[in-house]
């Protein structure tokens, strides 16, 4: 091919090139010309498309609160009659209880008296509704009607019905019911008014006891529901209802419930329009209408374009509207727009990337042809260069025919050269390289292994932990309720001070049981610190009380001093720094064998809320070595050649003391001196004066419930445990069953049907969890109500299962105090009311 024919060819080439690329911007162009033309058409279709759909949207709205109040109209009967047969349900059952109670005591008189002042009683404290009392031939005991009406036949309504005989007939007949009626609220109001009343008979002492309520009162409370639940009401970006009566009054406004209660009547907006007016006029029509005006929007509290549906409730002359902010509109077709200069963005970059590539096509074919070329000049320089690669022989310059490339071959035959010198070099690097390998997965390994044997022996000493704190529990149950069930018993003063430091000491033993489980818990980052208002001097006290047996059995001395005027209550964790004086007076008694025990309380001031704690325990005992200060405080280790035969201990104290204290921001300090002594410091920084300037008075604890005959299903693999309970439940009406694991618990549930069901969870053969899924799969069984009563190791074991089935509220931990029990079956179990 002749040098003109190339030269020809490569021009033509690049028109063609250069014409394609040209033809694609251009057709690119175009096309999004005519996108920004069709997206500008369909913009204005949508735009009034979207507006008549947001128009149904708050007429639909609109239409559902209507349907919702026609609703609630319709139950203005059945929640009176609710309300009536309820209020003579309770008295009905208070008088015949009094009637069992007081009958063979009191002449009928007397027992008619004590009915009338019961319903006189009733009537101060409810105020808004009245009873009425009569004997079941019509004579009337008590009743706000005319009091010379002696007779109920004597009474009749506004419309002249005659009510009494109503009344006397649905008593003779089917001893109870309900009438309906029209009278006054006062004598003096010249309107009367729809009333319904309730009647039942109480055929132990024949006396019929009735109560009445007006259905406008009823219906009144109604109209507050609906207003609250349309005050809630929210759909939409910034929808809202809102309700005005026919006066211009708001009677609800779901955004601005500052308007609720006032008349806006004359508000006009910025534009002239008269917007309460014109709503309440489009509500007054037989199906509402659509009304246009400027309001403040919800987010922005700027006034902008709205339009609103108003349609009415007639009978209650309710103006009932929703609307919707016409702006909130154009935010749709922004995002349209710039989804359209997104689209035209990436067409033009995929036109430039489309031309990009035909350039670059057309210079790989114009380097593909100069290659060819000049491959054909250095085929020969190739060859000797892959001889000498392959075969470790040198090129030979002279056979090169371009003085250019001798720089190269001169290069190629040094790195020859070297790889030969470095060859061996390499060899060994990888040998080298392969013996570290093996060394690192052999460490990896050893790594690994020592890994899961430390996290089996943690598991193995948390679930050794959970499970000698669970037996520990459960002798600790029965000490702890049996103290409590020998307070009921008649016992001296000076053993009731006795029985109390064993509840105390009782109590304080479980805290030392727990502790066993807060090592565990504190490694683990699970233990929380919950400070609220205590008093330091208390907690002083009555840790040093469970103490005095000891002192007086040792002939210490043994002094405990607060300073005067402190704070009276500060805000700490007071059972946590019960623990830390525990553990260090207790300490501090054991190894003191004569001389004096101090517990000392500092209190500097930071600012005047806020002070720097500090209680020192000192002691005159065998003293601690220097070089033991640090390592008493490691868990299990005690001082060295200490006798443990005659001190004992876990070597756990002191590590929780340090451990708590720092939990709480503060430290445990040691001060000693062999053979003369110890002074141990709790040290708490930047304690708060609570804000309650004095201790609170505890309440008068309330009166034992009277509780209905009951049957109670006890399930605990225990015995002790269920002894303990069946102790407690014995002062009461109640029928006892036992079980001792949950397979037996389900059976006896269904064939005994308990009133109630006290649960234990870890139990052999069925545990508790699947005994009360069982129960609560079996519609026979399924609303029996059940209490799950366990340890606290078992509580935390089962929490899935507890938040799976929703029994938070019925979960009690032992110990379980006989309060805590008492109030647990009042909320669950019929007990007798109170009058």
């Amino acid at each position: 091919m002749s040098e003109k024919t190339s030269k020809l060819t490569a021009h033509i080439t690049r028109v063609l090139v250069a014409g394609i690329s040209l033809s694609l911007v251009a057709s690119t162009v175009l096309w999004s010309l005519d996108s920004y033309r069709r997206y500008t058409t369909e913009a204005a279709r949508l735009r009034a498309t979207h507006l008549e759909q947001q128009k149904e949207l708050v007429r639909s709205e609109v239409q559902r609160v209507l349907s919702y109040i026609e609703h609630q109209k319709r139950r203005v009967i059945e929640v009176a009659q609710a309300q009536t047969r309820d209020d003579v349900e309770d008295l009905h059952a208070a008088l015949v209880e009094l009637h069992a109670q007081k009958s063979h005591l009191l002449t009928p008189a007397q027992l008619d008296s004590e009915m009338v002042a019961l319903v006189t009683e009733l009537d101060r404290i409810r105020g808004d509704r009245f009873f009425f009392l009569l004997r079941t031939n019509g004579d009337i005991l008590c009743s706000p009607v005319n009091p010379d009406i002696k007779n109920i036949e004597q009474i009749i309504d506004s419309t002249g019905n005659p009510l009494g005989t109503q009344i006397l007939s649905l008593i003779r007949g089917s001893g109870e019911g309900f009438t309906r009626y029209r009278c006054k609220k006062k004598i003096e109001d010249p309107a009367d008014y729809e009333k319904l009343s309730y009647i039942k008979v109480v055929n132990s002492c024949g006396i019929a006891v009735g109560s009445g309520i007006y259905l406008d009162e009823v219906e009144q409370g109604i109209r507050k529901d609906i207003l609250d639940w349309v005050g809630k009401i929210r759909y939409g970006k910034n929808g809202y209802i809102f309700i005005d009566d026919w006066t211009g009054l708001v009677l609800v406004h779901g955004a601005q419930p500052e308007l609720n209660g006032t008349n806006i009547w004359g508000f006009e907006d910025s534009r002239g329009t008269k917007v309460v007016q014109d709503l309440i006029a489009a509500a007054k029509t037989e199906t509402g209408d659509f009304v246009y005006y400027w309001w403040r929007k919800p987010d922005t509290q700027i006034e902008r374009p709205k339009v609103s549906y108003a349609q009415g409730v007639h009978d209650w002359q309710w103006m009932i509207g929703a609307g919707v902010y016409t702006d909130d509109i154009e935010e749709v077709i922004e995002a349209n727009y710039l989804a359209l200069q997104k689209n035209i963005r990436s067409n033009l970059i995929s036109t430039f990337l489309i031309f990009a590539a035909l350039v670059a096509v057309f210079s790989f074919w114009f380097a593909s042809s100069i290659s060819r070329k000049l491959n054909k000049t250095l085929s020969s320089f190739f060859q000797f260069f892959e001889r000498a690669a392959t075969e470790y022989k040198p090129i030979d310059t002279s056979t090169i025919a371009f003085d250019e490339f001798c720089p190269l071959a001169q290069a190629a035959n040094k790195m020859i050269e070297d790889r030969e010198k470095n060859m061996n070099t390499i060899l060994h690097a990888q040998e080298e390289l392969r013996e570290k390998e093996q060394e690192a997965r052999l460490l990896m390994t050893r790594a690994e292994t020592a890994q899961h044997e430390a996290e089996e022996a943690n598991r193995l000493k948390s679930q050794f932990l959970a499970n000698i704190s669970h037996e520990i529990r459960t002798p600790m149950n029965a000490i702890i309720g049996f103290a409590q069930v020998i307070r009921f018993s008649e016992i001296s003063e000076e053993n009731m001070g006795h029985l109390t430091i064993i509840e105390k000491a009782g109590e304080n033993l479980l805290s030392i049981i727990n502790d066993i489980l807060d090592v565990s818990k504190m490694e683990a980052g699970r233990l929380l610190i919950q400070k609220r208002p205590s008093s330091l001097a208390a907690i002083m006290e009555e840790t040093a009380k469970l103490f005095e047996h000891k002192i007086r059995e040792k002939n210490l001395s043994f002094r405990c001093s607060v300073p005067p005027n402190m704070p009276t209550l500060l805000d700490l964790d007071e059972l946590r720094v019960k623990q830390v004086l525990f553990n260090l007076l207790g300490n501090a008694i054991k190894f003191t064998h004569k001389g004096r025990v101090a517990l000392e309380l500092d209190l500097q001031p930071v600012t005047t809320a806020v002070f720097d704690v500090a209680i020192r325990v000192i002691d005159t005992g065998i003293g601690i070595p220097a070089d033991q200060f640090e390592s008493i405080f490691e868990p299990f280790v005690q001082r060295d050649k200490q006798d443990t035969a005659i001190y004992g201990g876990t070597g756990l104290g002191l590590t929780i003391c340090r451990r708590l204290a720092r939990l709480m921001g503060g430290d445990v300090t040691l001060a000693s001196t062999l053979g003369e002594g110890s002074e141990f410091t709790l040290k708490l920084p930047r304690i708060s004066v609570s804000a309650a300037s004095t201790p609170t008075v505890q309440p008068t604890p309330p009166p034992e419930p009277k509780f209905l005959p009951a049957t109670i299903l006890i399930v605990d693999d225990e015995p002790l445990n269920r002894v303990v309970l069946r102790t407690f439940l014995k002062r009461h009406p109640f029928e006892i069953i036992e079980a001792g694991n949950g397979l037996d618990a389900v059976e006896f549930a269904r064939r005994r049907q308990p009133n109630l069901v006290i649960m234990d969870l870890k139990m052999p053969i069925m545990d508790g969890a699947d005994a009360i899924r069982a129960l609560k799969k079996d519609s026979g069984t399924a609303n029996i109500p059940i209490l799950v009563a366990s340890a606290a190791t078992q509580i935390e074991r089962y929490q899935n299962f507890i938040q799976e089935m929703d029994i938070e509220n019925e979960v009690l931990s032992k110990p379980i105090s006989y309060t805590a029990l008492l109030d647990a079956l009042a909320a669950r179990l019929p007990v007798r009311p109170k009058f």
